[in-house]
C-alpha cells in the first residue's frame, strides 16, 4: 500500500502509515522501496516521511542496483536529485560521526 501513495504526492497519509508503524523498507517484485517510487516521480515531500525511521535507505538499490538518486536522475527532477543530495550529504556526515 505504502508504494502506491509513494507513486504521487502524498506525505501526509504517508506520514500517518510510518508513525503508526508500517515499514518503509518492504520491496515490490522489482525489488524497489516506496523511496524510489517517490524518486522516479519527483515527489521531493514524500521523502522525509519515507526516510525518518531509516535515513540510510537513501542509499538502497532495487534489483537492477538503482538507488533512489539514480531514478531521479533518469526522470530529469532537478528538484528531487539536490534533495536526494542533501538527504545523502546529511546521511553521510552523521554515519562519520557515530
Amino acid at each position: 500500500f505504502l508504494h502506491q501513495l509513494a507513486k504521487e504526492a502524498n506525505p501526509e497519509a504517508i506520514a500517518f502509515l510510518v508513525n503508526h508503524g508500517y515499514p518503509t523498507d518492504l520491496r515490490d517484485n522489482r525489488g524497489q522501496i516506496p523511496l524510489h517510487l517517490s524518486a522516479e516521480g519527483g515527489h521531493v515531500a514524500n521523502f522525509a516521511p519515507l526516510l525518518s525511521r531509516n535515513p540510510a535507505s537513501i542509499n538502497d538499490r532495487n534489483l537492477e542496483g538503482r538507488t533512489p538518486f539514480l531514478f531521479a536522475v533518469i526522470q530529469g527532477h532537478q528538484g528531487a536529485v539536490e534533495q536526494l543530495l542533501e538527504l545523502g550529504y546529511r546521511q553521510l556526515m552523521h554515519h562519520r560521526e557515530q
